[in-house]
């Protein structure tokens, strides 16, 4: 068996190759990118070394699903890499697929969170973007008109624009807050399509919540085996899927 070492980027990643007796056999700059990704490492079988990072989960699955064996490392345990004096990509890299050579369980392999329950926890990030950022339009439109005399009555956030264009306020007043109440985030209380996506969004972000704090503690953790609980869980939650945006 190969080893290979990969430092991982943005744009490009560096590669190094080693065959079983430790012997550099090939070093590539590789885009990292699905499409790249696949046509470098359809080749036999190897032992992967990458350190865990932003394109580390779905670069794991990728080489996983091409038959090699994935070991995702954290990068405080490289300490090789993290205190060299000598620090570049292909260094980096050689150093990895020494490692993974010598002693996988050296660099104590961490288990990523599951496609399914990255998608989920996705679900949550974006929504929870979205309160934010309405509740920051929200508290921008009352500071702007508390400034000029006119207080919005009520606290409910889904009627707050219906309740600000009933207000009588001065041509110019409404043209400045225009801007902000017309915003894009407060679209699913001006639609009832939209409204309707956005509660059944929330129901399905509130469940899928369970199954993300069921499956949080595989994150930047060593894998272990699943226990029945949360299997039962992953089991409920993994046929459920977001609305489409309609």
């Amino acid at each position: 068996m190969d080893y290979c070492g990969i430092d991982l980027h943005a744009e490009y990643s560096q590669v190094c190759i080693l065959d079983e007796d430790g012997e550099v056999m090939e070093t590539s700059r590789v885009r990292t990118s699905r499409k790249a990704l696949e046509r470098f490492f359809c080749r036999d079988r190897m032992r992967v070394a990458l350190e865990a990072g932003g394109s580390s989960p779905w670069v794991s699955r990728l080489l996983g699903s091409l038959g090699h064996e994935v070991v995702v490392c954290s990068p405080r345990r490289v300490r090789l890499i993290a205190e060299s004096s000598l620090k570049n990509d292909k260094v980096d890299a050689e150093v990895l697929a020494r490692l993974v050579r010598l002693d996988p369980e050296f660099l104590k392999p961490i288990k990523h969170r599951s496609e399914q329950a990255q998608r989920l926890r996705g679900n949550l990030k974006v929504r929870s973007a979205m309160v934010e950022a309405r509740t920051k339009w929200i508290n921008t439109i009352r500071g702007l008109l508390r400034s000029f005399g006119y207080n919005v009555s009520g606290k409910v956030a889904h009627t707050f624009v219906e309740r600000v264009d009933l207000m009588k306020l001065p041509d110019d007043l409404r043209r400045l807050s225009r801007p902000c109440s017309s915003s894009s985030i407060f679209l699913p209380e001006r639609s009832n399509v939209a409204t309707s996506t956005w509660r059944r969004w929330s129901k399905s972000c509130q469940r899928s919540s369970i199954c993300v704090r069921s499956l949080e503690s595989e994150r930047w953790s060593r894998p272990t085996s699943c226990s029945p609980s949360t299997t039962q869980v992953v089991s409920r939650t993994v046929e459920m899927s977001p609305p489409s945006s309609g």
